[in-house]
């Protein structure tokens, strides 16, 4: 299968085009559904840590990528969604699915990715990657919620499906 991947340059210009768009809205052919890819460069399902001595597995994840750059008002969001394993059984409990859901604001500019959380001052997260118009690469870390392992992980979300409004 042959994968195509616009060139540095080309992302530029779609870049320079959304910050001219008084619309505020991201460019159409960065719009859409990115599926989680890989975790540490690996494929899924990937063994990420442990919280209160139960393994944690990341099995899929979706990264919803909406109108979002520049900032145009309260229809903007994005949601980068999490599915976990917990395995508890050695140490007496059981194995369980964990979604983990997080809403926010995608910003994009020159190539570069950020993904800010819509929580409050204080619990605010910001997680920084890179997108070439297929992929989207983040490293990713919540040291808010105990419930999620808190070691920084470089998450890949891709390719890209298409959001058709």
């Amino acid at each position: 299968m042959t994968r195509f991947q616009l060139r540095p340059a080309t992302v530029l210009i779609l870049a320079a085009l959304a910050s001219s768009c008084s619309e505020g809205i991201a460019p159409a052919d960065l719009l859409g559904d990115y599926p989680l890819a890989a975790v540490n460069g690996a494929l899924l399902p990937r063994v990420v840590g442990s919280v209160n001595s139960c393994s944690v597995t990341l099995v899929g994840g979706l990264l919803k990528f909406r109108r979002s750059f520049p900032f145009s008002g309260s229809d903007d969001w994005s949601a980068v969604g999490l599915t976990q394993v917990r395995d508890c059984r050695a140490v007496g409990g059981d194995s369980t699915l964990a979604p983990v859901l997080y809403l926010g604001i995608f910003s994009l500019n020159a190539g570069s990715a950020t993904f800010v959380t819509e929580l409050s001052d204080t619990d605010t997260l910001r997680w920084v990657g890179t997108e070439d118009g297929h992929y989207i690469d983040m490293t990713f870390v919540d040291s808010i919620r105990s419930d999620v392992v808190s070691t920084p992980l470089s998450l890949r979300f891709g390719p890209r499906q298409p959001f058709f409004p």
